[in-house]
């Protein structure tokens, strides 16, 4: 036995085998010292424990900000202590055998320590920086004695590691730790039980025997007690999947995360068929195969109504004209809608499995009367961009509903009203013309409002320069008119304007019109007509008119979507996935040469620059590049789509030939299950700021459109990657920031 005085004034070491006199030596010496010495705290020494691991384990705490606090393990036979700490206070402390343990924050610097008998010690500073999750010893010695008793006992250390690593440790029923760090105890020699367990494992136990001449390791690995459901459905996949009455995220044909071993009930749920629920028995690390087969529960129903009406199922529009499609057995309310006419409405009762053909009746009209008038006299009237005849006219059948009228005079700027006309009553309206500028003017000033974005005006401008005779305007007219851009969206009078420029010899319009016959869109389909356009407007040097026969003649390009393209500039190889009509690259562009520091320039003619995330080149193979918007755009200015010589086409930026930025446009013709076969393979690659940050990467991916806001911002695409499960939004932003390219074919 070794006995020690606090203040170094007596120290004898003795070896006595026998516990009697053991005891009866301490009992002499605590005596005699306690009249001798006045009674005080002191602290004898402080060390931090580097291989203790108890601040991370079970037994840690955490302070108010969420972080793992440090323990003191303050050495000491006396009990009763109060505790002070400084102005970061103490998760609290706990009185262990020879030992009390004080949690308290990273960073505490100052410690009081009282005792009713014994005193205070005040504002004690640590000699060490106090660490998160880290272990301190401090010694503490008092007036009384403090004893220690050396022993020699035989010891070894058990080392035990296991999988899964989330796995928890028990050695003779107590708590050593997890196996997310290596576990070590150090205990005596001869026989120890230990159980391992962890969440959908079986848990294992069993005996282990320690020896003094080395250190037993012990490894287990846990026996799954888990599986995994695959479930298909037929004859359709696409169904929602319900797991113990639990919603997944899942879409059949697909796989579940790990459930527990036992049966389990799943239920399937697709629109137009019945929900099906079937029980299936999970078997230990075994993947289990539910087949189901979907029984209908929808009609086939096809609608055939008035040429131009809006066809209405359920409060659902499904289509012009006519249409086909699935319904839910049971009664089916029907609507036939068209401007100026009464709506039709009919109820039936459907059939699953049934197959119904419903012609509707014919709409019945309803009308009042424009009177239209102007100063001076001779306007041209335009209802909703048809001609009307010139002023003054009393239009006697002019259908109910709101219209805009415009009138339109040479030498005279164009006057827009709205009016509404109501049922067998007269509309009179009378509007005052003013000198307006010449037709090249307007059409200089339609092309100014085009490139700011204002189509409404730019329409106004190019309409009355076609008018006027402008073939190029004609040309503009034809495809504001098919696009909807600036006025209500009419493929047939796009096809009449198209043919009057094409008749007077504009190859682009003679493209359009091609076209237009090719699609059937604004006029009846017809190959002959289509062949005759193209064929004028590729002896005029139309490139697309061109390609078009080639593909018509069978000199299609040779690129199946679906294959992976190889870029021929860099031999970089990219997926392909089609989807609807549309082939899109599977992986984000990575062309280029990697830089840290940009060249800044909104025009530029250099070689195509790309940032790499966090400045690691080796991440242009994971996320691909990253680009500004200039750099995506390749210098282009040009918002959305750009006007060549009279022809709209994309803008490729940095794609590869025959590829191009894909527009807003474009990506809103994306949707439901289609959007999510893209999104499932765009990484999240985060962005770079016009700092030189970069942020979010692996919880959010970002991709330039080629649409632009303003000078300094564009528009580009924010996916948020949560747990599986996505949500894709537009957002603006400076177009100095780094963000992703996704490539669309021509």
């Amino acid at each position: 036995m070794e006995v020690k005085t606090i203040n170094g004034l007596f120290l004898q070491f003795i070896n006595f085998k026998s516990e009697t006199m053991k005891l009866l030596l301490l009992l002499l010496f605590f005596f005699t010292w306690g009249g001798v010495q006045a009674q005080q705290i002191s602290v004898q020494s402080f060390r931090k424990l580097e291989t203790d691991l108890s601040a991370r384990g079970s037994e840690g705490r955490t302070d108010q900000n969420g972080d793992r606090c440090a323990i003191i393990k303050i050495v000491t036979t006396e009990t009763g202590f109060d505790f002070d700490p400084d102005a970061l206070g103490s998760m609290g402390s706990i009185q262990k055998k020879g030992e009390v343990w004080l949690y308290v924050p990273y960073g505490a610097r100052r410690l009081t320590i009282r005792h009713a008998r014994l005193g205070i010690l005040r504002d004690y500073l640590y000699p060490e920086r106090i660490e998160k999750a880290c272990v301190y010893e401090m010694v503490l010695t008092t007036g009384t004695i403090e004893t220690i008793v050396h022993e020699i006992v035989q010891k070894q250390y058990l080392v035990v590691t296991t999988e899964p690593e989330e796995s928890l440790i028990y050695v003779d029923n107590e708590y050593v730790g997890s196996g997310q760090e290596m576990v070590h105890k150090l205990l005596s020699l001869g026989k120890h039980t230990y159980r391992v367990e962890a969440p959908m494992y079986h848990t294992e136990a069993g005996t282990v025997e320690l020896m003094a001449e080395k250190k037993s390791e012990l490894r287990v690995a846990l026996r799954p007690a888990f599986g995994f459901i695959k479930i298909v459905t037929e004859p359709e996949n696409g169904a929602q999947v319900i797991v113990d009455e639990e919603l997944t995220a899942l879409i059949t044909p697909c796989v579940t995360e790990k459930v527990k071993s036992g049966t389990h009930r799943i239920k399937v749920i697709k629109s137009m068929y019945q929900p099906v629920v079937r029980e299936v028995t999970v078997e230990d690390g075994k993947t289990s195969l539910v087949h189901i087969d979907l029984q209908p529960n929808f009609a086939e129903l096809t609608l055939i109504g008035e040429g131009g009406a809006s066809l209405w199922v359920n409060g659902e529009e499904k289509g012009t004209g006519s249409w086909k499609g699935r319904v839910n057995a049971g009664l089916c309310s029907i609507e036939q809608r068209m401007p100026s006419c009464r709506t039709q409405r009919k109820d039936i009762e459907v059939k699953a499995g049934e197959e119904l053909t419903l012609k509707l009746e014919p709409l019945v009209r309803i009308y009042g009367i424009l009177d239209v008038s102007s100063e001076p006299a001779g306007a041209t009237i335009y209802v909703d961009e048809e001609v009307f005849g010139t002023t003054p006219n009393l239009i006697q059948k002019m259908g109910v509903g709101e219209h805009k009228i415009r009138l339109a005079l040479e030498g005279y700027k164009d006057e827009e009203k709205t009016v509404m006309i109501q049922e067998g009553k007269i509309c009179a309206l009378n509007m005052v013309l003013k000198k307006g500028l010449s037709p090249e003017t307007v059409m200089i000033q339609g092309e100014a409002f085009y490139q700011a974005g204002n189509y409404s005006e730019a329409y106004i401008c190019f309409r009355k320069a076609a008018e006027a005779g402008n073939i190029i305007a004609q040309n503009w007219v034809g495809i504001l008119l098919e696009t909807g851009k600036g006025v209500r969206e009419s493929k047939v009078q796009a096809a009449n304007w198209y043919r009057r420029a094409a008749l007077q010899g504009n190859a682009d319009a003679q493209y359009h019109l091609g076209r237009l016959y090719e699609n059937g869109e604004g006029v009846e389909r017809d190959s002959a007509q289509a062949d005759s356009w193209y064929e004028k407007a590729a002896a005029q040097g139309q490139e697309k008119a061109a390609a078009a026969l080639k593909r018509r003649r069978g000199e299609r390009d040779t690129f199946v979507c679906g294959a992976v393209f190889v870029d021929p500039r860099d031999g970089q190889q990219y997926p392909t996935i089609q989807i609807g009509n549309q082939c899109w690259m599977a992986k984000n562009m990575n062309v280029g040469e990697w830089v840290k520091i940009r060249d800044v320039q909104t025009h530029r003619k250099a070689g195509i620059q790309k940032f790499a995330y966090g400045d690691q080149q080796a991440n242009n193979e994971v996320y691909g590049g990253l680009y500004t918007w200039w750099e995506a755009m390749f210098g282009e200015s040009t918002s959305g789509i750009k006007y060549v010589e009279g022809s709209w086409t994309e803008i490729q930026g940095i794609c590869p030939d025959g590829w191009h930025i894909p527009s807003e446009a474009e990506w809103n013709m994306l949707a439901g299950n289609s959007l999510g076969q893209l999104i499932q393979g765009m990484l999240a690659g985060g962005y770079r700021s016009p700092e030189g940050s970069f942020l979010k990467a692996s919880a959010y991916g970002y991709w330039w459109l080629s649409t632009s806001v303003n000078s300094n911002e564009a528009y580009g695409l924010e996916l948020e990657s949560n747990r599986k499960k996505y949500k894709l939004s537009k957002k603006s932003g400076e177009k100095e920031r780094g963000f992703s390219v996704r490539c669309i074919r021509n």
